[in-house]
């Protein structure tokens, strides 16, 4: 008597084991709930066994009949039915039009099955439920279905359960379910798949149905029939189908600025933006209770759109929040701190100095103190601070900060070891691109040693005198005034 290795865990059980021949026997095997089931084969009379695991989105396993040493088919769990034909090493999901979990299957050869389950389900398998033709429709089970537009050869197509995909953009296109459909036919054209739902208390008119292309995933939606809770979309190939529901997500806001008395065309991104026939989502700038409502909104898909923003000639100059609420009864909403409104027009920024005002050649320089009038930002666009001269390529600074009003900037220039050394034009340039400039502001400077001092001529004077002195010695230099 041998005993089979336990493939996973003490706590598994064998549900049912299958002879092939006098050597050889499958087994099928319990797993955790929520992952596929496994098979377990052996073909030296239970000295050694090799371990299967099911594809994913498999059910768990209850049954397994073996037609030969090469081919078997199993049952499971949630309309289960899987066959292999190369003894195990790969297995092929097979149609099976019902979620039941089916207890028993037997094979009548290598392309028909028979199976039963539950609730009296009695099914008969052949290979290709998908016929040549156009405008062929398979029944999925429980109400899901995909009509091709022309199929080339005939095939098998199946549906399974899916894990949705996780990261930033699912934290508000909602996975509401997910399946992966497959099909061993081959067709031309478009596939339009159909899938059920079932109540949420979500406005269920904002469902779409994505589809992973391979590339990242595309809303595929061409329709939504809220009666009877079918959503429908049209892709060219066929892998995960999921539908989702969106939530508003404001990531960036071009552009970030405006003047008042006028009228910014502004462009929204993120995720989650939706519409319904008569009723878009709302879209403002807010300033404590000043409230200034966008006009002329687009909604071009789930990730952008556009507006118009009228601003009064009266509107406070000041940063604003940007709000988005959808449309569905639920009102769901985000803010974005990311608009400001600016005078019209804005002043020309002016530099009255720099502190330091010299750096040398190879170094990066702390500018504590840029002092002027002027200068402003957004959450999105800074004012830009740099270095030019003709025939010299600008040194752009980093870490520009603006403090006390638009009245001074701290920044960083990096100085090239090449820069040529000597006086600079310091330019600082506001996001609506009008800029100040200090000319020869700011000294670059040779790497040069400090300073030293060989002589004092003369060496002394008289108490209440002037005295022109000379200094002598090395490494002395100044910038022209």
């Amino acid at each position: 008597m041998r005993r089979a290795p336990d493939p996973a865990s003490s706590s598994l059980t064998v549900e049912q084991i299958e002879t092939a021949g006098t050597s050889t026997a499958y087994a099928v095997v319990d797993n955790t709930p929520g992952s596929p089931g496994i098979v377990i084969k052996t073909s030296d009379y239970g000295e050694n066994w090799s371990v299967y695991a099911m594809p994913q989105g498999s059910g768990s396993l209850y049954f397994i009949c073996a037609l030969d040493a090469s081919t078997a088919f199993a049952a499971g769990s949630s309309g289960t039915i899987l066959r292999t034909t190369d003894g195990g090493a790969s297995w092929e999901r097979m149609y099976a039009p019902t979620g039941e979990h089916l207890k028993s299957v037997y094979a009548v050869d290598a392309t028909h099955a028979w199976a039963a389950g539950e609730h009296c389900t009695v099914l008969c398998l052949v290979q290709a439920n998908t016929r040549v033709g156009s405008g062929v429709s398979v029944d999925l089970g429980g109400g899901d279905t995909v009509t091709f537009s022309s199929v080339t050869a005939a095939g098998n197509t199946v549906k399974y359960p899916a894990e949705p995909p996780s990261g930033e953009e699912f934290d508000y296109h909602w996975p509401q379910r997910c399946v992966d459909i497959s099909s061993s036919a081959s067709f031309t054209g478009t596939a339009e798949v159909r899938l059920t739902y079932g109540d949420s208390g979500l406005d269920e008119s904002a469902y779409r149905l994505f589809h992973n292309t391979g590339s990242g995933w595309e809303d595929v939606t061409t329709s939504v029939d809220t009666e009877n809770n079918v959503i429908t979309g049209q892709a060219t190939s066929l892998s995960e189908f999921m539908i989702i529901y969106p939530f508003p997500k404001i990531k960036s806001v071009t552009p970030s600025w405006g003047m008042r008395e006028s009228t910014v065309d502004a462009d929204i991104h993120g995720y989650g933006f939706w519409e319904k026939p008569g009723e878009k989502p709302t879209v403002q700038l807010r300033y404590g209770s000043s409230i200034i409502e966008a006009t002329d909104v687009v909604v071009h898909d789930l990730y952008h759109i556009s507006c118009k923003f009228p601003l009064p000639a009266e509107a406070e100059l000041d940063y604003r929040e940007v709000y988005i609420r959808d449309p569905g009864p639920d009102a769901y909403e985000d803010t974005f701190w990311g608009f400001r409104i600016v005078e019209n027009p804005p002043p020309d920024p002016t530099i009255t100095s720099i502190t330091p005002d010299y750096g040398p050649r190879g170094s990066t320089v702390a500018i504590s103190d840029l002092a002027g009038t002027g200068f402003w930002d957004t959450p999105a666009d800074k004012a830009t601070v740099k270095l030019a001269r003709s025939g010299q390529p600008d040194i752009v600074a980093t870490g520009v900060s603006i403090y006390s009003n638009g009245t001074k900037i701290t920044c960083s220039f990096p100085i090239p070891a090449d820069a040529y050394s000597g006086p600079w034009d310091v330019t600082v340039t506001n996001p609506d691109g009008r800029s100040g400039t200090l000319p020869g502001g700011f000294m670059v400077t040779g790497a040069l040693p400090p300073p030293t001092l060989t002589g004092v001529e003369p060496d002394s004077g008289v108490l209440g005198a002037t005295i022109d002195v000379t200094l002598t010695g090395t490494g002395f230099w100044g910038r022209p005034s």
